[in-house]
Order: structure tokens, then sequence, then C-alpha cells
């Protein structure tokens, strides 16, 4: 369906990711690395609300964003890089009953228990993930 298009079934679930127009596609869905940008928010919220169970505390996400920079010689074929991500960049603004020393410490936690953060900072991506009270 287009040299960029793809549709995947995940668990019942169907994503399509695909690239702009200028890059080859239809524009029918996020590009693969928009939607690994995503990902990043949706384990942020995940990761933070058991940390937070795990320690006693109630915490409620109100949103969270996430971006990234991107080596695009590695997607352009230009040369193999060892860290196609230079840094990630994760904001949640959230309400806690848990103090400022423990944001700090549960920041630091995301690039040890966070599948997709972990990735990144062991592959010497730069991982900055940020708990802001609302």
């Amino acid at each position: 369906r287009g040299a960029a298009r793809t549709t995947t079934t995940v668990r019942g679930f169907t994503i399509v990711i695909d690239e702009p127009p200028e890059r080859g596609g239809t524009d029918q869905g996020p590009t693969p690395t928009e939607t690994f940008v995503s990902a990043l928010c949706g384990v942020t919220t995940v990761i933070l609300h058991r940390m937070s169970e795990k320690e006693g505390r109630t915490t409620v996400v109100h949103d969270v964003s996430a971006e990234a920079t991107l080596d695009r010689r590695g997607v352009w074929l230009v040369e193999a890089l060892p860290t196609p991500w230079i840094c990630s960049r994760t904001v949640a603004r959230i309400t806690t009953d848990a103090s400022d020393a423990d944001l700090r410490r549960w920041e630091g936690l995301f690039a040890k228990h966070s599948p997709l953060h972990a990735t990144l900072a062991s592959s010497g991506t730069k991982v900055v993930v940020e708990l802001v009270r609302a």
C-alpha cells in the first residue's frame, strides 16, 4: 500500500504507520520515528504509576509530552550510526503526594525500568525525564 505505509495489528488494534508524501508516503499515519517518540509518552505514564503505587503514593498524570533528536544520516542511508537518537526529553505534568526528592529519584529510574528509555540510554542516547507538578 505505497512505498512507506505499513499496517500492523497488535492485540486486535490496527495501527497505520506512514510517511508524508514528500518522503514517499501517503500521510495516513505517524512516521515510524513519531510512533516511537509517542510510545515514550505511553510508557512514561505506565512506569510512573507503577513507581508511585509501589511506594504507596497517589499520582495523577495530567499529560505527557516527548521530543527526541534523531541523527537522520542513518535513515537516509548516508552512514550507519551506533546511536541514531542523540537525546530524548519526556515531561510529565502530574499531581502527587510524593515529595520533590521522590520525584527527582523517580526521574532517574526511567532509564533503568522503562523498556524504551532503557533502550535509548543503553545505546548512548542522553535520556531526560522531567516530572513537573501540575
